[in-house]
């Protein structure tokens, strides 16, 4: 039997359970709320993301040349051009050293935010080479990428005897080319 006294509206509502819209409007403003306060330090988030994402390009560059050279017994070298923004590997011929034509010979775009320096001695003002062997050898170059609120990350090997790796600067500076530890 049905209850005389219960609202229609009420019997139905317990049939079909579900969310009013003064309740979708307070979990909108609640969500709205939170996001105001978290904003800010999410402001931060994308340049840090670039400038890991330009150290492990640079990274990746170094040990696609490096594995190149060691499969086809010649030198190869990662260049670094900050000026265009651009990376590329090159494997040396008779000539000198050329951009192979597989993909692998491509130009990447790094990301025109984040400025990139190196120590290597002989880098020009907007080239950026670093020439890896056959044996698994290289040059001790160390690559600072920094972005626009001034974070850095170093590209560098240790020694000749072990690979490139990414670091803070803090943690390279025993490793500084000439310096105390340098190994080489």
């Amino acid at each position: 039997m049905a209850d005389k006294n219960v609202c229609p509206t009420m019997k139905h509502r317990r049939l079909h359970p579900g969310f009013t819209l003064i309740e979708l409007i307070l979990v909108l403003v609640i969500i709205g709320a939170l996001l105001a306060v978290v904003a800010p330090s999410l402001r931060g988030l994308r340049t840090s993301t670039r400038l890991d994402d330009t150290s492990g390009q640079l990274l990746a560059m170094i040990e696609l040349a490096s594995h190149r050279a060691a499969t086809e017994g010649r030198p190869y070298r990662v260049v670094i051009d900050d000026v265009e923004h651009l990376c590329w590997i090159e494997a040396q011929t008779a000539g000198g050293f050329e951009r192979p034509t597989a993909s692998y010979g491509n130009k990447i775009a790094l990301d025109p935010h984040i400025l990139i320096e190196s120590n290597a001695l002989d880098a020009s003002l907007d080239l950026i080479t670093l020439r890896v062997e056959p044996d698994g050898t290289g040059e001790l170059v160390q690559i600072f990428v920094t972005d626009d609120e001034g974070k850095e990350r170093v590209v560098y090997a240790p020694s000749l005897a072990e690979p490139y790796r990414i670091s803070k600067p803090e943690d390279v500076t025993n490793y500084a080319i000439g310096g105390a530890d340098a190994a080489y």
